[in-house]
C-alpha cells in the first residue's frame, strides 16, 4: 500500500458501546425502608374579612414519631415539636399586610416565644406581582 492507505486487515476494529446507568433508576420511593420519622406540615388557607379584606393563615406543624438524641446526649421524646399558625389581614389597594398576629401554640423552647411579635415588622408590606 502507499502512503496514508490501510489494508483491510489493518483497520481498526470498530467501537462498542455499552450504556452504564449513572444513576440507579430505582426511585426514591421505592428505597424508602421504613415509617416516616418526622413530619412538616405547611397548610395556607384564606378567609374573607370585612369592607373587602381577606385574611391569609399559614400553619406550621413539626412532629417528630420517634425518640431521638441532641448532639448534647439529652433524649427528645416523640410529639409535636413546633405548632405555629400566623394570620395576615391583606386589603387595601395596592394590596398591603394592614395587620399581623402570631400564635405559638406548641415550641420546644421559651426562647422560640420571644420571636412571635416579630410578625408585626411585616405591616405595610405591599403584596405584588413577582413578590419574593
Amino acid at each position: 500500500m502507499t502512503g496514508g492507505q490501510r489494508r483491510d486487515d489493518e483497520r481498526t476494529p470498530p467501537l462498542h458501546y455499552s450504556i452504564t446507568p449513572i444513576f440507579d433508576m430505582t426511585s426514591l420511593k421505592d428505597k424508602i425502608t421504613g415509617e416516616a420519622v418526622h413530619s412538616r406540615l405547611l397548610t395556607l388557607r384564606s378567609y374573607p374579612a370585612r369592607e373587602g379584606n381577606i385574611i391569609v393563615e399559614g400553619a406550621l406543624r413539626d412532629e417528630r414519631y420517634r425518640a431521638v438524641f441532641e448532639l448534647s446526649g439529652k433524649k427528645r421524646e416523640p410529639g409535636v415539636i413546633h405548632d405555629l399558625v400566623i394570620r395576615l389581614l391583606v386589603g387595601g389597594a395596592p394590596f398591603r399586610i394592614l395587620e399581623a398576629e402570631a400564635e405559638m401554640l406548641r415550641v420546644p423552647r421559651e426562647l422560640c416565644v420571644e420571636t412571635r411579635e416579630s410578625i408585626r415588622a411585616v405591616v405595610g408590606i405591599e403584596i405584588r406581582k413577582g413578590m419574593k
